[in-house]
């Protein structure tokens, strides 16, 4: 999702980190606004929800496990992980 320059302006002033505006579209209510604009936000079951998928993923990160995924456009082909050296099929 892009970013107006106000939005940008908007995460600097008040300290709101970017990835929380992918929390939102992950875990928040959708609610229309005038004009054709939708406001998200996260109710406490909500917050709570995401905060156990999100403590579930850290713990995963720990483990030292690499996982990788393949790709293409918007696709997600596979996903694993890595257990020798991956490299590059592109001019090999």
């Amino acid at each position: 999702m892009s970013l107006t320059k106000h939005a940008e302006k908007r995460l600097q002033d008040r300290g709101v980190p970017e990835a929380a505006i992918e929390l939102l579209h992950l875990y928040g209510d959708a609610l229309p606004q005038k004009g054709g604009t939708v406001l998200l936000r996260l109710n406490r079951r909500q917050r709570k929800r995401a905060e156990h998928d999100l403590l579930r993923l850290l713990e995963y990160v720990r483990r030292d496990r690499s996982p990788y995924c393949v790709i293409e456009g918007e696709q997600v082909i596979t996903v694993a992980h890595e257990f020798k050296r991956l490299r590059s099929k592109v001019n090999n």
